[in-house]
């Protein structure tokens, strides 16, 4: 599980340095002509689409819940950054409600 989740979070990573570099060499948005893969990191988006899915389907059993609760406040930053890909922000975000699925409220 932390393997997929390093993953996307070595992504989101690159692309917030790949923006942060862009921005201080005083460019205001990123290049047209950039691909997938330099802002990912060397990754597509199918790549993490793959493992966010993996996650999500890991998270669906509940016998996973507790692996997953120690890692919620990490999910919740990479599904709430604005450098994640809108696509797998909102699959990170599915993966939260599944992570969520076994609580009751008291």
């Amino acid at each position: 599980k932390v393997s997929c989740e390093l993953f996307l979070e070595d992504a989101e990573t690159s692309a917030a340095n790949f923006a942060l570099n862009a921005h201080m060499q005083g460019q205001s948005s990123l290049p047209p002509n950039i691909s997938q893969e330099e802002l990912c990191g060397g990754t597509t988006i199918d790549m993490l689409r793959r493992a966010a899915l993996t996650l999500i389907h890991l998270a669906k059993h509940s016998k996973n819940s507790k692996l997953f609760l120690n890692h919620q406040h990490r999910v919740l930053t990479l599904a709430m950054s604005r450098f994640t890909h809108p696509r797998i922000g909102a699959m990170i975000a599915n993966l939260l409600y599944h992570m969520e699925g076994d609580w009751t409220l008291t």
